[in-house]
């Protein structure tokens, strides 16, 4: 009997051997391929199933999260996976506060937007009277009412004859040198940049800046705004602040490496 058994098996030859062998590799492969169509029918079935019940908004500070939701218009119930992603983008990109936004979809039920704002660094009149805000980049900004408390300097004294529009950026030379003045103050510290209450452009000339402290002038020149700002800085520090200043007529930066003072006379007694 096991002389049988024995012979059966030698008798199987190396071909045969090979041949079963590749029976069997294509059945597993066959059995693979319809585990992974099958997997992938009740995925495609799930997420067909899948409806947007909630709007998850993160980085609003200025803009409201009923704001965003409102900018980015996702019809009611929408299927989760119907939705465009890159038009809700573009959606919640017509806010000039916008100044990034990435969707995503938060499975099984909800969109999440996150926004990135520009962040307002002065207020800005316009020659008809008009304000806006305005960020460092010199994108204007519509003036709407928030609930973030913003401390900021007014650029006054603007005569562009071009118009400023929401969402794009000032071309305005005099502004654009406000706006550096501004961002060298708050590289420099919070300090000096809330000394600064007003600066006022003059269309080509020396611009003058106004201390939030008795309203002291400050001829500010042109270029060098880090070190002048630095300067300013430290001077209020050691030297306006002992003397008081409400006894500075005005404040000189546009000599190097010296700061011009001129004092109110005083009275007689």
């Amino acid at each position: 009997m096991n002389d049988d058994a024995e012979n059966e098996q030698l008798s199987t030859t190396p071909a045969e051997i090979k041949k079963s062998h590749s029976r069997n590799v294509y059945f597993v492969l066959a059995a693979f391929l319809a585990c992974c169509i099958f997997v992938l029918v009740m995925a495609f079935v799930w997420r067909s199933h899948l409806i947007t019940n909630a709007i998850i908004v993160r980085g609003e500070q200025i803009l409201t999260e009923k704001q965003v939701i409102e900018l980015a218009n996702v019809p009611v119930h929408a299927g989760l996976y119907d939705i465009d992603l890159t038009t809700i983008e573009q959606n919640v990109h017509r806010s000039a506060f916008v100044k990034n936004v990435i969707v995503k979809r938060d499975a099984p039920s909800a969109l999440r937007i996150m926004i990135e704002e520009r962040k307002p660094i002065a207020v800005l009149t316009s020659s008809k009277g008009s304000l806006y805000f305005v960020d460092d980049e010199g994108i204007i900004l519509p003036h709407i009412t928030t609930n973030v408390a913003f401390d900021l300097p007014v650029i006054t004294g603007a005569d562009s004859t071009e118009a400023l529009v929401a969402g794009q950026r000032t071309t305005d030379g005099d502004i654009l040198a406000a706006l550096d003045a501004l961002s060298a103050a708050r590289a420099v510290g919070t300090d000096v940049f809330h000394l600064i209450s007003e600066i006022r452009v003059r269309r080509g000339r020396d611009m003058v800046l106004y201390s939030s402290d008795a309203g002291v002038p400050i001829i500010f020149g042109q270029g060098n705004a880090v070190k002048k700002m630095a300067e300013l800085d430290a001077f209020w520090k050691q030297v306006v602040i002992q003397e008081g200043p409400q006894n500075i007529r005005y404040i000189d930066l546009r000599f190097d490496d010296q700061i011009v003072i001129s004092s109110v006379p005083q009275k007689l007694s």
